[in-house]
C-alpha cells in the first residue's frame, strides 16, 4: 500500500472496501473495472488494488462513511476526472471538512491517497467523503481521462487504532520495513530505495534473508519490481513455518525509472489461526534482479470478519460500573483470596492430623489376640483412666494366670469376655 503514514507509525490497520464496516450510500459498483482506466486487477505503476477489489461511483449524490477509533486515518483509491486540477468531493472528520478530493496527479491510477487526517484525538471518529460537496459536482455522463466516465473508486482504509483496540482484533495489519519485528540478515545487506513514501528496501546480496513472526491467517509480501537494466531474472524462496519445499518466486528486472510499486510478490493463502513465521531468502546476486520489500500485510482474522464491534461506539452499550460497585467488587475479591488462604492452611493441618493418627493406628494394629478364631484390635477401645484401672482389675480377677507374650497372650481365655481380653492384651506389658 503506497503513501505510508508518518514515520513514527510502524503498523496500521487495513480495512478492505468489501468489509461490512464500510458504508456506501448512493449508486456504487463493487469490484467492477471501468472502461479505459486502470481496473482493480491491473498491474500498473502504483500496483493493483488491495485484495483486487475496489468500489466505484460516477454519481455526485454518492457518499462513503467509515466509523473508527483511532488517531490517524487515510482513504486509498483513485479517481478519473477531467478537467484535471478540479475539486469535486470533500473529506470530512466528525462532520468537519478536513480536505478536498481533486484530480491532481491521481488520474486513472490505483494506490493513491484520496484524503487523510492525522493527530486526531484518541477516541471515536467518523470519516466520510461527500461527492456533492466539492467546488463542482460530477457532471454525468461527461467523459473523464482516456474517454472513460468521471468516477471515483475506494480501495481501502488505513488507520492507527486507539489504545483500547487490540492490534489482533482488526481485520489486517500492514508492516513497513522499519518495523522492529522484522529481522534482516546479514546485517547491512539491505539498501533503501529513495521514494516519496516510507522508503522500501532491497538487496542484491546472495542469501540475504528476512524473518517475520506474526499471528494471523494469511500473509502477503509487497515490493517494487526493481533491478539494473538488462539484469538477469532470479528467484526468492518464501517459507511458512519452516515447511519444505519453499515456494520459489521469480524476480523480474525493471528499469528503475518506471518501477511498479506495491506489487504482491508473495501471497501465502489461508493459514491456520495462530503464530506463524515467514522466512524469505534472496537467491540472486549483484548481476540479477533485486529483492525489495515495501510492506507486509497479514490477516489477523477471517476475511469476512467485521471490525464494527471494535471501532463503533454503540448507543445501547452497557454502562460502566460506578465507583462504589467497583469498590464492592474489589473488597469481595480480597475477602475471597484471604478465605482461600486460611481454608488451604486449615485443610493442611487436618490432613497432617489424620495422617498422624493413621500411622499410629497402623503401628498398633499389629498387636492382636485371637478369640474363637477372630482378630480383635486394642485400638478399638478408648477408655478413661478410671475405666482402664477397672478393666485391669477385672482381667486379674478373671484370669490370674495371665502371661505376657510379644505378640499377644496365651492362656485359656474362654472364660473371659472379649472386652476384657482385648484390653488386657494391649494394657499389660
Amino acid at each position: 500500500m503506497s503513501g505510508a503514514p508518518p514515520l513514527h507509525y510502524s503498523r496500521i490497520a487495513v480495512v478492505d472496501d468489501t468489509d461490512p464496516s464500510m458504508v456506501f450510500t448512493g449508486a456504487w459498483n463493487h469490484d467492477q473495472g471501468i472502461s479505459g482506466i486502470a481496473t482493480p486487477h491491473e498491474e500498473e505503476a502504483m500496483g493493483p488494488a488491495y485484495n483486487n477489489t475496489a468500489t466505484s461511483t460516477i454519481y455526485n449524490t454518492s457518499r462513503f462513511q467509515f466509523d473508527f477509533s483511532g488517531t490517524y486515518i487515510k482513504i486509498m483509491g483513485g479517481i478519473n476526472f477531467e478537467p484535471t486540477n478540479t475539486t469535486f468531493a470533500s473529506c470530512l472528520i466528525d462532520g468537519a471538512v478536513v480536505s478536498n478530493v481533486s484530480s491532481v496527479n491521481v488520474v486513472g491510477t490505483n494506490g493513491n491517497t484520496l484524503c487523510a487526517s492525522s493527530s486526531l484525538s484518541d477516541s471515536h471518529h467518523t470519516l466520510s467523503i461527500d461527492l456533492g460537496l466539492g467546488s463542482i459536482g460530477m457532471y454525468m455522463p461527461a467523459a473523464g481521462a482516456n474517454g472513460a466516465p468521471n468516477c471515483l473508486w475506494i480501495d481501502s482504509v488505513l488507520y492507527v487504532p486507539t489504545a483500547t483496540v487490540a492490534m489482533d482484533e482488526v481485520p489486517a495489519l500492514i508492516v513497513y520495513p522499519d518495523d522492529t519485528s522484522l529481522e534482516y540478515l546479514p546485517r547491512g545487506s539491505w539498501d533503501t530505495i529513495p521514494t516519496t513514501f516510507k522508503s522500501p528496501i532491497l538487496t542484491n546480496q546472495p542469501n540475504a534473508n528476512i524473518t517475520f513472526m506474526f499471528n494471523g491467517t494469511s500473509v502477503n509480501y509487497y515490493g517494487h519490481l526493481t533491478g539494473k537494466s538488462g539484469a538477469n531474472n532470479t528467484t526468492a524462496a518464501f517459507t511458512i513455518d519452516g515447511q519444505s519445499p519453499s515456494q520459489q518466486v521469480p524476480l523480474v528486472s525493471w528499469n528503475l525509472s518506471s518501477t511498479p510499486a506495491n506489487t504482491p510478490i508473495f501471497q501465502s493463502g489461508p493459514l491456520p489461526e495462530g503464530q506463524h513465521t515467514l522466512t524469505v531468502v534472496y537467491q540472486g546476486n549483484s548481476s540479477t534482479a533485486a529483492l525489495s520489500l515495501e510492506s507486509i500485510i497479514f490477516q489477523t482474522s477471517p476475511l469476512d470478519t467485521s471490525i464494527t464491534n471494535i471501532t463503533r461506539i454503540s448507543p445501547t452499550s452497557t454502562p460502566s460500573p460506578s465507583s462504589s460497585e467497583i469498590s464492592r467488587k474489589s473488597n469481595s475479591e480480597v475477602v475471597g483470596v484471604v478465605a482461600g488462604i486460611f481454608g488451604g492452611f486449615a485443610a493442611a493441618i487436618i490432613g497432617a492430623t489424620v495422617l498422624f493418627f493413621l500411622r499410629r493406628w497402623r503401628k498398633k494394629k499389629d498387636q492382636f489376640v485371637r478369640i474363637f478364631g477372630h482378630r480383635h484390635y486394642s485400638i478399638l477401645f478408648q477408655l478413661s483412666a478410671v475405666r482402664q484401672r477397672q478393666r485391669v482389675m477385672d482381667c486379674k480377677y478373671h484370669w490370674p494366670d495371665l502371661k505376657k507374650k510379644s505378640n499377644g497372650i496365651s492362656a485359656d481365655i474362654r472364660s473371659l469376655t472379649p472386652s476384657c481380653v482385648l484390653y488386657c492384651a494391649s494394657a499389660i506389658p
